[in-house]
């Protein structure tokens, strides 16, 4: 775990060298978005009003899509939600988030470190610490910024950063921030690369960070995380996990990607969301009484934004306790997730993974976004994602699979796929 001498060694931040400043990442995310441009440019023109397909308002429940392409209320069955457990929408957790607005108002308008802190903030803080197994965790507005927060405010000059090349574009934007003296990636979920970039990293820095998902939220895969817990304790490395997509949905009770594996300690920072299985928002990161502490009092999201409202505090609360008291959505979540996986992979390209991300890969020759569009028109809401969400040659539909779907649901989603798809892939 974090220890107290790791937090002392954190605290020792020294100035910001201009060598420093104007140092720029091999992977720096800007960089990524003008190596694509062209790419998007090409895209956009083989697509009329593409970027306006792109924006499809949810009108009320997740069953029902409004598109100014279409005339009135659309009716669409969803399978491009991160509310995996279906609880965004369950009438325990709405009762929660009123009876919270009748008692605290809609807003502390002020910063957790000033008067943005509650009871139920606390306590939502240290449900999130039980649920994962850690000490103590730190709440924020958002998971981007929980995940941005951590890489800014722990690493410092003298340190190393060893990360996923698919990392998160939060991970990677909290890193060009950073001030770290290396910073090194590591071919997705690949061993070998990653030992190289630990060598590379490790060489003259004081401490190293590495960074890894837990299920990757474009690829639907999940990372060798025994082993890199293995390299990293013998390293002495500081892991760090953003388990956004895990929490709720890997492991027999939900508790994310540590219980799927049957670890029991070796991650120092775990980041999580409460904007996918548990139906909210927000952000948080779980670590030793230490680390969070420290965090508390250095991570600029803590000190300069308000906090969390009650409503989705007093929510998340509720969510939690019903994911431990009804394991069972997590196993239907998971059955649901294996026959999408057998029915889809039968037809499509399928990134071999585990869980309810399914990335259905085209070519570069396919409008995935008219195809999106396209099955929209037919009942069928899916997301789309291309350069530089993922890699220029990995352009793909990304379905997510509900606890809440029925097999006729996931039969319906593959009739029309196949119905559409035959242009592009016969």
């Amino acid at each position: 775990m974090f220890i107290a001498s790791k937090a002392a060694m954190l605290s020792r931040k020294v100035p910001i060298s201009m060598r420093e400043q104007i140092r720029i990442s091999r992977l720096d995310y800007r960089e990524r978005m003008v190596a694509g441009s062209a790419y998007l440019s090409e895209t956009f023109q083989r697509t009329t009003s593409a970027f306006e397909r792109q924006v499809r308002p949810i009108d009320g429940r997740l069953a029902y899509v409004t598109s100014p392409h279409f005339p009135g209320e659309h009716r669409a069955l969803m399978f491009g939600s991160n509310n995996y457990l279906g609880l965004a929408h369950d009438p325990r957790v709405k009762q929660a988030a009123i009876e919270a607005i009748q008692a605290f108002g809609v807003s502390l308008t002020g910063s957790m470190l000033l008067n943005g802190s509650s009871l139920p903030h606390r306590a939502l803080e240290r449900a999130l610490a039980e649920l994962k197994g850690f000490e103590d965790a730190i709440l924020f507005s958002s998971g981007y910024l929980a995940n941005m927060s951590w890489v800014r405010t722990l690493v410092r000059p003298s340190d190393g950063v060893v990360y996923d090349e698919r990392g998160h574009a939060s991970f990677l934007e909290g890193l060009k921030q950073s001030d770290a003296r290396e910073k090194v990636s590591f071919a997705h979920n690949s061993l070998n690369d990653f030992e190289r970039a630990l060598e590379v990293a490790k060489r003259g820095a004081q401490d190293v960070f590495v960074f890894t998902e837990g299920l990757f939220s474009m690829d639907g895969d999940l990372p060798p995380l025994p082993q890199i817990v293995d390299r990293c304790r013998d390293a002495s490395a500081i892991l760090a996990v953003d388990d956004a997509h895990g929490t709720g949905v890997l492991g027999s009770s939900g508790k994310g990607i540590a219980e799927h594996c049957g670890l029991n300690g070796g991650i120092d920072i775990m980041v999580g969301t409460l904007s996918k299985a548990l139906g909210c928002v927000g952000g948080f990161i779980c670590g030793s009484a230490d680390l969070v502490t420290f965090l508390r009092a250095n991570a600029p999201p803590n000190i300069f934004t308000a906090s969390l409202p009650p409503a989705i505090v007093a929510a998340c609360l509720k969510a939690i306790e019903i994911l431990r008291s009804e394991p069972q959505r997590v196993a239907a979540l998971a059955r649901n997730s294996s026959h999408a996986r057998a029915l889809l992979g039968e037809r499509y390209q399928l990134i071999a993974g585990s869980g309810p991300i399914l990335p259905i890969l085209f070519s570069r020759r396919v409008d995935v976004q008219r195809l999106a569009f396209e099955l929209l028109q037919e009942g069928i809401f899916v997301n789309c994602a291309i350069y530089p969400a993922v890699p220029v040659n990995g352009p793909r539909l990304r379905v997510t699979i509900s606890s809440e779907h029925l097999p006729e649901d996931i039969l319906l989603l593959r009739e029309k796929l196949d119905f559409l798809s035959r242009r592009y892939v016969e």
